[in-house]
């Protein structure tokens, strides 16, 4: 019974992973001006930010993930408007994001590179080369999803089935749990499949 309650727990796991002190210290030494203001950092890569078009990247990203909830919401009766609801909202909602993201993200850039690395890398993002990959980085993006998409379930599908096998080769599954895995794992073979058709269905 130990086991079988072992071996249907890995089931359902496998399911659910696919689908100071008190004393008073001694004033500290001043220390020493930095060279530049701290905010010259800060002001590069908030131009970083800029050149890179981080909000048009934060705005492609959740357009595309707002588009199947947006395509369900319309396809409900009784909406009204919400073909005009919807995109004035996304709007504003982006607008709000964007404003504190970036600034954010601008920190994270200024935290993470020193002065000297944060003007090569404007440097590179304002040549030619750097505004061609941001301009061509949409397509490239499309493009790399469309040569990795068609390989994904069949990655899941081996994936899963060396998992399920392992897990009952590590627990010694008996004949009985063998086949509760195998159940198991059918039902989610059969999703991964019905998502992929529905996703080749959805590209067309």
């Amino acid at each position: 019974m130990r086991r079988s309650m072992a071996v249907g727990g890995a089931a359902a796991a496998l399911a659910l992973l696919v689908v100071g002190s008190a004393r008073a210290e001694p004033t500290p030494a001043p220390v020493a001006a930095p060279a530049h203001a701290p905010d010259t950092k800060l002001a590069l890569a908030e131009q970083i930010i800029t050149a890179t078009d981080a909000a048009g990247t934060m705005r492609r990203m959740v357009s595309a993930m707002s588009a199947g909830m947006t395509r369900g919401l319309s396809a409900m009766p009784n909406t009204g408007d919400m073909d005009k609801y919807l995109p004035r909202l996304l709007d504003e909602e982006l607008d709000r994001m964007t404003k504190a993201i970036l600034p954010q993200l601008a920190q994270v850039y200024a935290d993470t590179f020193d002065e000297a690395e944060l003007r090569d890398v404007l440097a590179f993002y304002t040549s030619p080369a750097g505004r061609k990959l941001i301009e061509k980085q949409p397509e490239l993006a499309r493009r790399g999803q469309a040569l990795t998409a068609p390989l994904i379930p069949g990655m899941q599908a081996d994936m899963l089935v060396k998992i399920f096998d392992h897990v009952c080769a590590v627990q010694k599954c008996t004949p009985q749990q063998q086949q509760v895995m195998e159940n198991v794992k059918k039902q989610l073979l059969d999703r991964i499949k019905a998502q992929a058709l529905a996703a080749a269905k959805e590209a067309v």
